[in-house]
Formats: structure tokens, C-alpha cells, sequence
């Protein structure tokens, strides 16, 4: 801890690493583990996480990997790291409660870490929980898998089913529909001038509705010197609609070093 992240403080109980946009990290292990294998070597899992104690805090958070009885057999400091806050603005923030290790099989230890995000768009804030899959083997963490595990959409939900409503009438009614065998001449273009900024026109597309997707996992034991298989469930809604109840199995794919998720996996859009 203090090759990474600087001294130990004993008033703040924590390692504090400088930081250059206010005050200092101030770090701590959350979580640890030491894990025997088959053949009787050790190997330490930790993770820690931090913050800075600015108004609007920035969030630092790492797991690491010690091999213990290498290190000790070789006497040189031996670890493994893997940043868990560059792909999230402003870093991430962990508690205990968010990191879970695991056997994935034939001596593979993995991370299961909730992050949490939201996105803002212009009729829709989709708020997400994934599951990163995080594992040590071939002397390296490699992230194996990002499970999506809730997706939810949320809005002016009553304002957008009717809208939808709206759109999906105009697009059954018949009176709308082009007459072959009188092809539609090219209307004149509008005049932006005309056009009402309080109802802004929308592509013919289905327009957003609020939905909710959640995806319940686990891994299945796989055959002998194999990694278990990753089975997901996944169940929902969108608009006043239930989503069709899908399944997978997913084998882990040595090649990409990933269990590949199919495409519909989060995905409430059923069409």
C-alpha cells in the first residue's frame, strides 16, 4: 500500500496519496483474502478504495494480487493491480459490500464488483448496475465479463406512453398509409419560422419509453480444468409492455479471455 499510494497516516487510519486537484487520497483495504490452491501456494487478494475530502470528492479504488509464496521463496515483491476508476468520470467509490471473490474453477479466482452509473439523455436518465467479472490467471487480472444486472430507463413515463400511443396509431391508421397506385408528391419544405419550439418534430421512429431490465446470473461448474459457464436470466418491461423472458449460457472463450455476452443481454429493446 505505501509503494502505491504513500505513507500511513496514523490520524487519518488510512495511506495517503497526494492528489493534484485538492486534497490527498486518503486509502484503505476493504477488502482481503488469502487463498490456498491445490498444490499448497498462497496467494493474497486485497482491494482498497479512497477518496479525497474536497466538497465533491474524487473516488480512487484498485484490487491487487500478492503471491505470497512466490515472494516468499524468491524474496522479492511480487503484485499485480488493476485501476478500477479510469473508465468511470470522477472515479469510483467501494465499500466492502460491493466485492465479492469467487472460484470460477480450475484454481481461478475472480472478483464479482458492482459499479454502479447513470446517463443522462434528452427524454430519458437511465440509471445501471453491471457486474465486472475481474480474474487472476496467467499472472495477470483480466476483466472477464460486464453484466449488466439492472438497466432502467426513467422519465415523464405517462407523458411518453402517450406519445407512443399516439405514434403507433398514426402508424395503423389507414388514411396513412401511401396509396400505390398514387405515389405521393414531395410536400414543400416547412418553415422553420412556422414550427412551434414547445412540440419539436420527432423522426418517424418509435419514440423513448421508460422500461426496467434486470439480468440474475450464476456460474455453473464446468467440466474438469475448465472455467464454469455463466447462465443469465433476464426479465422486463418497457412502456406498458412485458419483454419476452430470455435465457443464454455462456462459455468462457480462452481466446478473447472474456465470456462473450450476446447482444440482447441489457437490451430493452425487443424489436
Amino acid at each position: 500500500m505505501q509503494i502505491e499510494f504513500g505513507p500511513y497516516s496514523e490520524m487519518g487510519k488510512a495511506w495517503m496519496q497526494p492528489s493534484t486537484d485538492g486534497s490527498p487520497y486518503a486509502m484503505r483495504v476493504i477488502q482481503q483474502a488469502l487463498v490456498t490452491d491445490a498444490q499448497g501456494q498462497q496467494t493474497l487478494f486485497f482491494a482498497a478504495s479512497g477518496q479525497t475530502s474536497d466538497s465533491f470528492p474524487h473516488h480512487k479504488s484498485a484490487v491487487f494480487v500478492v503471491p505470497v509464496s512466490r515472494v516468499a521463496q524468491s524474496g522479492v515483491l511480487q503484485y499485480r493491480k488493476m485501476p478500477l476508476e479510469d473508465e468511470l468520470e470522477r472515479g469510483m467509490g467501494l465499500d466492502a459490500h460491493d466485492l465479492e471473490l469467487v472460484s470460477l474453477g480450475a484454481g481461478v479466482q475472480a472478483w464479482l464488483v458492482n459499479v454502479q452509473q447513470a446517463f443522462h439523455g434528452e427524454e430519458l436518465t437511465e440509471q445501471r448496475t453491471d457486474v465486472w467479472v475481474l480474474a487472476f490467471f496467467g499472472g495477470e487480472i483480466h476483466r472477464l465479463a460486464s453484466i449488466p444486472t439492472l438497466v432502467e430507463g426513467d422519465g415523464n413515463c405517462q407523458d411518453l406512453d402517450a406519445e407512443f400511443a399516439h405514434w403507433q396509431a398514426r402508424r395503423t391508421d389507414p388514411a396513412n398509409r401511401p396509396d400505390p397506385a398514387h405515389p405521393a408528391t414531395t410536400a414543400p419544405a416547412a418553415d422553420p419560422s412556422s414550427q412551434s419550439p414547445e412540440a419539436p418534430a420527432r423522426e418517424d421512429g418509435p419514440p423513448p419509453r421508460c422500461y426496467r431490465v434486470q439480468v440474475d446470473y450464476r456460474f455453473a461448474p464446468g467440466a474438469a480444468g475448465s472455467l464454469a459457464s455463466l447462465e443469465l436470466v433476464q426479465r422486463g418491461w418497457r412502456g406498458q409492455e412485458l419483454l419476452p423472458a430470455q435465457q443464454w449460457t455462456v462459455r468462457f472463450n480462452p481466446r478473447s479471455l472474456t465470456y462473450p455476452l450476446p447482444a440482447g443481454v441489457g437490451n430493452p429493446v425487443d424489436d
